[in-house]
């Protein structure tokens, strides 16, 4: 099982539906797929499968996630990025994981000399969004290239995700997960949703870490993601209402700023199924008020980069006492020392892996 099957399940069945609109423009399923397609052969014709490493640097939108579906389609192991991160931190993660391939947005031009200059591994710099100085447009990149689907087998035990931690213990570890790991948190997610509606995610925060595990969760129900390049509260709460919105993940802290928005309550949330809070713990009282605001909709989710997200996730009920709802338990993967790729295991401190 790969993601892009789960991704071509979606796009079989929903081929005219959109699945990534706003930042970045309207995308359905089969022009997504198309343009997956073609950056897969076109990696490949550059030398660009199994083992090589492609790293996203880039804001929410649409390019975004085609660069990293195409990427996964040519086999190629995803290192994930946060655009947010000081620019040394993101140097370091992908010198250390020796990545081939970064696809950046022109907001983050600045960056791309320094990256260049200092990972010597680096053999194609592609612009999602426009004409560069520092690499070709990705869909001129891709314009002579097949849409036809690219079959190839990809072993399910290969290397499909090389994920930086938080690092709130020194320097990001990378860990690594199978592609057939990262489809089961995809599965994962499948398993603690039902859609009566349908599906709508607004994407607010990095698709390049979590909320692109959920982002990608709704390829196999035929959803759409909104993509959001701003945490504006107005936009957020205005968005829920015009797209009809289903699905929704945020950390605590921006949960407690929207409800402290003076408008919280003068905005629709009938459309709502799904209002994740994750990469935090959030306050009990904090959750009971964003149940009567939001209504029976809350959930909390647990994960890690080494262990799988959702590792754990609480289900959406009227009362802010949850139980526990049958999530995936992903598993584990191993993980890369800070000092050196080829480290592999060594003792951590306690809390930095498990």
């Amino acid at each position: 099982m790969h993601i892009t099957d789960l991704f071509d399940l979606g796009a079989r069945h929903y081929p005219q539906k959109l699945v990534f609109t706003g930042a970045g423009g309207n995308f359905t399923y089969a022009e997504a797929q198309r343009i997956t397609n073609q950056i897969a052969r076109k990696l490949t014709e550059a030398g660009i499968g199994r083992g090589s490493r492609f790293a996203v640097l880039s804001p929410n939108c649409g390019q975004a996630m085609l660069a990293m579906l195409g990427g996964m389609r040519a086999s190629a192991v995803w290192c994930n990025l946060n655009l947010r991160n000081a620019l040394p931190d993101n140097i370091d993660i992908l010198k250390r994981g020796g990545c081939n391939v970064l696809f950046f947005h022109s907001s983050a031009t600045e960056a791309v000399p320094a990256i260049h200059a200092a990972v010597d591994t680096l053999q194609l710099v592609i612009c999602l969004d426009g004409v560069s100085d520092h690499g070709p447009h990705l869909m001129d990149f891709v314009a002579a290239q097949s849409g036809e689907p690219l079959w190839q087998q990809i072993p399910d035990d290969d290397i499909g995700i090389q994920g930086a931690t938080g690092g709130t213990t020194g320097l990001s570890k990378l860990a690594l997960g199978t592609h057939q790991w990262l489809a089961m948190s995809i599965i994962g997610w499948s398993t603690c949703w039902r859609f009566d509606i349908p599906p709508v995610n607004l994407a607010v925060a990095p698709i390049t870490h979590a909320a692109g595990v959920i982002a990608l969760a709704h390829l196999p129900f035929g959803g759409t993601t909104v993509m959001m390049q701003t945490t504006d509260l107005d936009a957020i709460l205005g968005a829920i209402a015009q797209h009809r919105v289903t699905t929704l993940f945020l950390p605590p802290t921006l949960i407690y700023m929207l409800l402290a928005h003076p408008k919280v309550r003068h905005y629709d949330y009938s459309s709502l199924r799904y209002f994740i809070s994750a990469a935090a713990p959030i306050a009990p009282e904090k959750m009971a008020e964003a149940v009567e605001v939001f209504g029976p909709v809350m959930c909390q989710a647990f994960g890690q980069t080494e262990a799988g997200f959702p590792s754990r996730s609480c289900r959406p009920r009227k009362s802010p006492k949850w139980s526990l709802m049958s999530a995936s338990v992903i598993g584990y993967c191993p993980v890369v020392g800070s000092s050196s790729f080829s480290q592999g295991w060594r003792s951590w401190t306690t809390g930095e892996a498990c």
